[in-house]
């Protein structure tokens, strides 16, 4: 499929490699495939480009007018079309279903792709035409796969990490970064033959950088060669195993990426500009963190036990969020042999089985605290209780949790979250911090004198006593469960909720009570 010169003489087998993507489960395959009438008349103008010359086909003219398409499928209708997508919807295009595309994607890729956008925050789920959101604003502006944009938008925030992840988004975004094999290399005056995986996997150590896993590798490779003294010296690249043209290319998505960046936070200047250093131990453990924030989708669980594949015994297999067959890690990752018990990926590849490609360890709470979204809470645990974060102005509380949709994984031990907006018990719960002074500390030298305690408010049998419903009422009806909301209320309704706080306290002290009424500092009494 190139043009030399001087070629006379082309010999054509008429096949071709495809890479194909399922479209609800993200799976690539290669399939070795006639190629199309069109494809081939260009492998023949291969040949006598400057002078005569002649192709020879290794295939009848019946294969060729019975099994070959006219045209080779446009890459649109064959590819993930989430960044086309977003940048559809950046424009207010939100019924992509009536779009005029010269060639339509498929209806089941736009829903795919729209999925996962509302799974990365870039899309509002509850709208019916699945508007952006501002993160997704943010996200549009990188010409990348949504899932890194979501990365280098959440890296702004920590520019300590912001370098690592432009140059780890890079490298993602580049296909076949990394050889395999041996390579032979010149040690002490004598010639040793090498296998590049046992060299990748010296390169990461123990401890973060281990369960950095494969993302450690590209890191290192764009460093290494990021230090190189001469931009023209590749010779890194046959040392490690690294394909020029690959990190050629990584370089220059790097620089418009750094750019993009630059145009947004000029005052990250100085630290994009600056050599790559090797991440620190604490850098590592947030750029996990980053890239479970963007894999939201591409997370694995490991089964315990073996799996039965094609009436073999299999250990170490895992399971996907996408897929219920068994999954494997590929034997060229570095944490091919240490099996972690969660990970995310950048792809699954299937050849005599599946295997999940490019691999990170990562902690599941980490997702509770990045996606909350994504997961399904149980019931509140009554030990340890909830409490009020003054920090945050947030109810928190602890509760088991599960995340998937075709599979449920347990999270383990019970996470700290915060209340779900479709429970009452946000209210009750805040009635009671209320009540105790915690909201308003004005408020704490009454605690003694409560005519009933605080507790009531969070009991089964707290519908049977009028002051808790008319408490619980009066802040559902105004739909406030923080500090923040009370004030604002406060500010154009300052006598709310005092007669409701006066019917828990004796009558000897309303007067008091409604000296300082509303019980907060910074709202203005009227």
């Amino acid at each position: 499929s190139i043009t030399i010169s001087n070629v006379k003489y082309i010999v054509d087998c008429g096949k071709v490699k495809t890479k194909y993507y399922d479209k609800l489960t993200g799976v690539s395959t290669f399939r070795i495939e006639w190629t199309s009438k069109a494809s081939a008349s260009q492998r023949t103008g291969r040949a006598g480009r400057t002078a005569p010359g002649h192709c020879y086909r290794l295939y009848s003219s019946a294969i060729y007018n019975d099994s070959f398409a006219e045209y080779t499928a446009p890459e649109i209708v064959r590819k993930p079309v989430e960044d086309l997508v977003l940048q559809l919807k950046t424009l207010n295009i939100d019924r992509l279903a009536n779009f005029p595309f010269p060639t339509s994607p498929d209806l089941k890729a736009i829903n795919v792709a729209e999925q996962l956008l509302v799974q990365l925050n870039a899309l509002d789920s509850k709208s019916p035409t699945k508007t952006i959101t501002e993160l997704g604003r943010r996200m549009s502006a990188f010409p990348i796969n949504p899932r890194y944009s979501k990365m280098l938008v959440i890296a702004q925030e920590n520019k300590d990490i912001l370098p690592y992840v432009l140059a780890l988004v890079a490298a993602l975004s580049v296909n076949e970064v990394l050889t395999s094999g041996l390579v032979k290399i010149q040690k002490d005056s004598q010639e040793l033959c090498i296998n590049l995986d046992d060299v990748r996997r010296q390169w990461i150590g123990q401890g973060e950088t281990l369960l950095f896993g494969d993302m450690m590798v590209l890191l290192k490779a764009v460093g290494a060669l990021d230090h190189q003294n001469s931009k023209n010296d590749l010779s890194i690249c046959t040392r490690y195993g690294l394909r020029p043209k690959a990190m050629a290319e990584i370089r220059k998505i790097r620089r418009q990426l750094t750019q993009i960046v630059k145009s947004i936070l000029p005052e990250t200047a100085t630290v994009l500009d600056a050599r790559l250093l090797p991440p620190s131990e604490q850098q590592i453990c947030l750029l996990r963190k980053v890239l479970a924030a963007g894999m939201v989708d591409r997370l694995a669980k490991k089964i315990e036990g073996s799996v039965v594949i094609n009436g073999h015994k299999a250990n170490n297999a895992y399971q996907t969020l996408l897929l219920e067959e068994p999954v494997f890690i590929h034997p060229s990752s570095v944490l091919a042999n240490d099996s972690p018990l969660f990970v995310c990926y950048q792809e699954l590849h299937e050849t005599s089985r599946i295997f999940i490609k490019d691999i990170c360890a990562i902690q599941m709470d980490w997702i509770v605290q990045l996606n909350p979204h994504l997961c399904s809470f149980g019931p509140i645990e009554e030990e340890p209780s909830p409490r009020y974060d003054e920090t945050q102005d947030k109810l928190l509380c602890h509760r088991k949790a599960t995340i998937g949709q075709r599979v449920s994984w347990s999270l383990g031990t019970p996470v700290e979250t915060i209340f779900s907006n479709n429970t009452v018990d946000r209210y009750r719960w805040f009635a009671k911090f209320f009540l105790d002074g915690i909201i308003c500390p004005r408020l704490l030298q009454f605690r003694p004198a409560l005519l009933c305690s605080s507790n009531a408010m969070v009991k089964s049998w707290a519908s049977l006593m009028e002051r808790t419903q008319l408490l619980l009422n009066a802040l559902a009806a105004k739909d406030i469960d923080s500090r923040i909301q009370l004030k604002e209320v406060w500010s154009t309704q300052p006598k709310y909720l005092l007669d409701v706080y006066c019917n828990w306290l004796p009558e000897s002290l309303h007067a008091q009570v409604r000296s300082l009424w509303p019980p907060v500092p910074s709202v203005l009494k009227k």
